[in-house]
């Protein structure tokens, strides 16, 4: 037998209790005169995770070519006796590997009645074709989803390259392709609008950026420019003698094409944006507000000043700072609750001629806009 260990292409479970399924032997060595394997059998244990049981089978043909068997097992063994079966290290390794393929197939799929064969989702360009282009049929559509869902981890967990990928994607029909993708942008989109619908009273800033740290691309829905992400809590400079007070801006974006930077001020949807009411009709701007610009105007300052002995630490990483844009995302229009509060809030807004305010229901807003929009082009 060859040593390296080659899985199987496809492994068959047949069922016939609520409990148990059997599966295909491992075999551990296998020539035309001997024969080791493992008998596995999958057991429906919801309460550990000794989900497979398995009799290891050791037999030699007869000198006339017959495998008649004459069955030896453990209680056959007697009192005072050893009953021993050495696995050579290739023998162990095939057992090891075989067994990791059969628990990740029992952690990862429900068995039902009958025979089902799992086959082997190995990148191979033709054997995508004949997936993609082939009509498998699937009972519901949790099965198909589970089908693409499958699909998805083998391509990106085989490291592809473009190419290889590009070749794929040429094996589908055009108008499937875009339609594909313009589903995959609403289902990106969707998800955003409920986690912000979910968490639109949540206070914990630590939990917004990590939430934007994972869903960058939201932030520079923030901006008519065409900008991408390009650091998290980033050091602006501001650092005394003493090695204290540097600024961590909570999100640096950077303009695509001219590498000019904004900073990005990350508040919580529960930020107070009013204070008291300081003449009849007019209100004051509240003092996380004011603080929170006065912060991201601090790291522009900071940056400005520091620029160049940041940049010659910044290996790879080329940006640019010209008089760049800030950003402060706090609060909820929805909490000004009187026409008076809106009014003395957008005075003060549009007079802001370096920093952007914007709420946390206004991107909500902004993200619903975007899912009309593709919607309206499927």
């Amino acid at each position: 037998m060859d040593d390296e260990y080659r899985p199987r292409d496809v492994l068959k479970v047949v069922t016939n209790t609520k409990f148990k399924a059997k599966i295909d032997d491992i075999i551990l060595d296998e020539t035309d005169r001997v024969s080791m394997r493992l008998e596995a059998t999958l057991v429906n244990n919801p309460e550990e995770k000794k989900s497979i049981n398995g009799t290891l089978i050791y037999e030699r043909k007869w000198d006339n070519g017959d495998w008649n068997r004459d069955e030896v097992s453990k209680k056959d063994v007697l009192k005072g006796k050893v009953l021993k079966i050495n696995l050579g290290a290739d023998e162990l390794y095939h057992l090891f590997r075989g067994l990791c393929d059969y628990y990740r197939l029992y952690d990862e799929n429900k068995f039902s009645y009958g025979t089902t064969k799992y086959v082997r989702c190995a990148f191979e360009k033709n054997i995508f074709k004949e997936i993609l282009t082939s009509h498998i049929p699937t009972p519901n559509e949790k099965n198909r989803l589970s089908m693409a869902s499958k699909m998805i981890d083998c391509i990106f967990n085989n490291d592809i390259q473009i190419e290889d990928f590009q070749n794929i994607l040429e094996l589908l029909d055009f108008e499937k392709l875009n339609e594909l993708h313009h589903k995959m942008n609403i289902s990106n989109l969707l998800i955003v609008e409920k986690k912000i619908t979910e968490n639109i009273n949540n206070p914990n800033e630590k939990c917004w950026q990590k939430f934007f740290l994972k869903h960058d691309w939201v932030l520079s829905q923030l901006f008519p420019q065409p900008l991408v992400f390009f650091e998290s809590e980033a050091y602006t400079g501001g650092k005394t003698i003493e090695n204290k007070n540097g600024g961590l801006c909570d999100f640096i974006y950077k303009h695509h094409m001219t590498d000019n930077v904004s900073l990005i001020e990350i508040k919580n949807p529960c930020t107070e944006l009013m204070g008291d009411e300081y003449r009849k009709g007019v209100f004051n701007i509240s003092g996380d507000l004011t603080g929170s610009i006065n912060q991201v105007l601090k790291y522009k300052n900071d940056l400005d000043m520091e620029y160049y002995s940041l940049v010659a630490k910044q290996e790879g990483k080329n940006f640019r700072v010209f008089s760049p844009r800030c950003v402060v995302l706090a609060g909820k229009i929805s909490n000004l609750n009187s026409m008076e509060k809106k009014r003395s809030f957008e005075y003060f807004r549009n007079e802001c001629a370096t920093v952007s305010i914007i709420t946390f229901d206004e991107l909500l807003e902004k993200i619903k806009a975007l899912i009309k929009i593709f919607s309206k082009t499927l």
